[in-house]
């Protein structure tokens, strides 16, 4: 369609029609609209998309909060962050701005949806932290980890994510790794931080790696490892 064609090309003079479509009384018309969105916006187009967000249903609510990561995607983080910060301490749901917040990935940023996850928006503020790219949330998500067991199925396979693309050295990655294996409980997580810890090669790895040998969940994993 030419919505879609419009948002794959960025085109950005096509965003005043595809606002207006949004209002469309055909369904179709109007999801088409919603989810080409991202593609034609720009920062000047925050105002309005917040403001349509504020009013959004559950439904088109994810649209318009990737529309408004999409517009500021090129403006200079603190600048992403200082504009959803001053958006959601106006708003009555404040959780709109959580994705904003996760793409600037600024310090702030980060305390602000930490903060926010012992709030009323827990759920939404969790969704956003597993979204920010900065190492500098994988602290975090460990304290998460070992303060919710209920969580930590979720945030350890991340938290190995951003240790893994951090710039620390070998022996603080293994040291990290195995810190999050002392609280991962399911298979996939147990997995996934075995062999990160053998892919550190430090020589403290190996006896860690070989003490799971005999655990069946994990002992495929462990054997490779250790054979290296």
């Amino acid at each position: 369609t030419l919505l879609r064609l419009a948002s794959a090309r960025r085109m950005i003079r096509a965003s005043s029609r595809v606002f207006y479509l949004l209002s469309s009384a055909d369904t179709v018309v109007a999801d088409a609209a919603y989810t080409a969105l991202c593609g034609v916006v720009v920062a000047d187009d925050f105002a309005l998309l917040s403001e349509l967000a504020e009013k959004s249903d559950d439904k088109r609510l994810p649209m318009l909060q990737l529309a408004m990561c999409s517009a500021m995607r090129n403006e200079p983080v603190n600048v992403q962050y200082a504009l959803a910060k001053t958006a959601l301490d106006k708003s009555s749901r404040p959780s709109v701005y959580y994705p904003l917040l996760a793409q600037s990935a600024t310090p702030e940023a980060i305390a602000a949806l930490t903060q926010a996850y012992a709030g009323p928006y827990k759920a939404a503020a969790l969704d956003a932290l597993l979204q920010v790219s900065s190492s500098d949330v994988a602290d975090v998500l460990l304290r998460m980890a070992a303060a919710e067991k209920s969580v930590a199925q979720r945030v350890l396979p991340r938290y190995t994510e951003l240790v893994a693309a951090g710039d620390m050295n070998r022996v603080r990655k293994y040291q990290a790794y195995r810190h999050g294996l002392e609280l991962a409980r399911d298979e996939v997580s147990r997995r996934a931080l075995i062999g990160a810890i053998a892919a550190t090669d430090v020589y403290q790895a190996l006896p860690v790696v070989a003490g799971y040998l005999g655990d069946s969940e994990v002992a495929m994993v462990a054997a490779e490892a250790v054979r290296g």
